[in-house]
């Protein structure tokens, strides 16, 4: 419905005659998507992040003592998986804590699970690289 004469409009699109003016104050912004829980949210987020890179060891542990052979996964999918998973979840839940709309939630998640995903394969490299240094001497 117009705001200025009263007749009902057949778009749902809004109008340049319904945005408001300069003079208007804009809508206020929507609420954080989760205000309630930060907390478990925080501590959900670095379990994840810190777990992440234990998750195929753990893997690895259960089976041998289980004596469980999964023989479609072997120990690169499990890695490559369990870090991916691991980062991916953890990006996601920092992206709810910081994210107004859903778009924004969806964006930030792909963005922070690449960036935790960086890190990671960062520290992998700096620790290759120590590694070859020290094997170079003996």
């Amino acid at each position: 419905m117009c705001r200025h004469c009263g007749t009902i409009l057949k778009t749902s699109v809004p109008v340049a005659a319904n945005l408001p003016t300069s003079g208007e104050p804009l809508p206020p912004r929507p609420p954080l998507l989760q205000q309630r829980n930060r907390g478990l949210l925080w501590l959900a987020f670095w379990c994840l992040f810190l777990g992440a890179p234990f998750i195929p060891l753990i893997n690895q542990l259960m089976s041998s003592q289980l004596h469980i052979r999964l023989q479609f996964l072997n120990q690169g999918v499990t890695l490559i998986g369990g870090i991916a998973g691991g980062a991916l979840g953890a990006g996601f839940i920092l992206a709810r804590l910081y994210s107004h709309w859903t778009a924004q939630l969806v964006l930030r998640g792909i963005l922070f699970s690449i960036g935790i995903l960086l890190f990671y394969a960062t520290i992998a490299f700096v620790g290759c690289v120590v590694l070859m240094k020290v094997f170079k001497n003996v």
